[in-house]
């Protein structure tokens, strides 16, 4: 894993993956880095039970917890530096924001197999294209971006440092015995614009993660 990710010149995107896992905790972590990965990660939803197997033998069932079903847009917010606002746009003062979150993420993915996913939103190649990382305790959330988004890691090997990327952080929180999030009323969506980075926690609903 590690070799693999010191592929990527960019000593900014190695700091930011070590602070992630010294906040959250997790006890292990795979890299997405080509089609090659994507089997595991389908047998890691069904192993963790965030997907069921049904009687076709490539199709599988996720179903969201109840009170997990939507956007939440209460807690869906932009952070902004100083308390600035923005006409008909849910913000948050950045420096709150930024403490609630890393608050909410201490040790929120003890025990957990984290997955790091490098992806391309458009073609590779293409100088419209924009890139992401996305380091997620969601089996379930990885395997819906393999097939959502095309894996670039390979462009992130030969364009870093000077690649500009979108960084997304998230956590399902803790479990009920369904398997669902548990602290809904901890779920947080904070997109800081400044870092370019969208934290996501205490949820596993798409649009939310």
């Amino acid at each position: 894993m590690l070799e693999k990710l010191l592929r990527i010149r960019d000593p900014e995107l190695h700091r930011w993956i070590a602070d992630v896992i010294r906040i959250a905790k997790p006890a292990k972590i795979y890299l997405i880095t080509s089609e090659e990965d994507f089997e595991y990660v389908r047998q890691a939803a069904l192993r963790n039970r965030e997907e069921l197997p049904t009687r076709y033998s490539k199709h599988t069932v996720h179903f969201d917890g109840p009170r997990d079903l939507a956007r939440d847009r209460k807690n869906t917010r932009i952070l902004l530096p100083g308390g600035e606002k923005i006409p008909f746009i849910n913000t948050y003062d950045r420096d709150k924001g930024l403490e609630e979150i890393k608050e909410l993420l201490k040790d929120i993915m003890h025990g957990r197999e984290v997955f790091i996913g490098f992806y391309c939103f458009g073609p590779k190649k293409s100088p419209f294209t924009l890139h992401a990382v996305q380091i997620t305790d969601s089996a379930y959330v990885a395997h819906n971006e393999n097939i959502l988004y095309r894996v670039c890691y390979d462009e992130f090997v030969e364009k870093a440092p000077n690649l500009h990327y979108a960084r997304f952080i998230h956590s399902a929180g803790e479990k009920d015995e369904n398997g669902w999030s548990k602290n809904i009323d901890k779920r947080r969506i904070y997109i800081d614009l400044h870092d370019y980075t969208v934290y996501s926690v205490n949820t596993q609903y798409g649009g939310n993660t």
